[in-house]
């Protein structure tokens, strides 16, 4: 149909600047966007990523872009996406913006059908709040407050993951909104509402009450 074909337009493109400019890493995110919607395979896709990678180690948008195109919306799995962000989590700089994958992942986990559970529910079982809490310690531990814009993507998401009313994250939370100090980023807010200050007001509102309470 029109859009494959111009998505394939879009590659062919991407692939002469490549070819006039083999140094450079943004062709390669640019193909990772369009292999996504295309639909390439695994093994390609990875190919892809490898060389944006290779050009420009831990590029946060190469990154999340391999990320997305990994999870099982996009015909990838949930071991395929979180192999890629525990990884991250592990070699990736301290304060790196790459690090938004390990909430990111989690929350596209908990947005698939599972039962009759919820996205709440999902973020809220203990070996997810485990994991999260210790990525946004030591996110928080490499991040200076008021946060650098860079930064803003990896808090906002852990914000949303461990939103739960819990007294294992409350401080870390009220850290993060600290850091965040209210710029609010479209993802992951978006999901819920185009209305993302609204969202974000009222999930920062519900956090301060409960940490409050501890």
């Amino acid at each position: 149909d029109r859009f494959v074909t111009q998505l394939s337009a879009a590659e062919e493109l991407l692939y002469e600047v490549i070819g006039e400019r083999p140094a450079m890493a943004e062709p390669w995110v640019g193909l990772l966007i369009s292999g996504r919607a295309l639909q390439v395979d695994l093994d390609e896709l990875r190919e892809r990523f490898e060389n944006a990678h290779s050009r420009d180690p831990f590029r946060p948008d190469a990154c999340l872009q391999y990320l997305q195109g990994l999870t099982k919306k996009w015909g990838g799995s949930n071991v395929a996406s979180f192999d890629l962000a525990r990884w991250l989590e592990d070699e990736a700089p301290a304060g790196s913006p790459a690090r938004a994958a390990l909430p990111m992942a989690h929350i596209e986990r908990g947005l698939l059908p599972h039962g009759t559970g919820t996205l709440a529910d999902y973020l809220a079982e203990s070996d997810v709040v485990a994991e999260l809490s210790n990525g946004l310690l030591q996110y928080l531990q490499a991040t200076p407050s008021p946060a650098p814009t860079e930064a803003l993507g990896v808090l906002n998401a852990y914000v949303l993951a461990l939103s739960t009313d819990n007294s294992m994250t409350a401080g870390l939370l009220s850290d993060a909104l600290d850091r965040i100090d209210n710029r609010p980023t479209e993802w992951p807010w978006s999901i819920f509402s185009e209305d993302v200050a609204a969202v974000f007001a009222e999930v920062q509102a519900d956090i301060l009450r409960a940490a409050s309470r501890y």
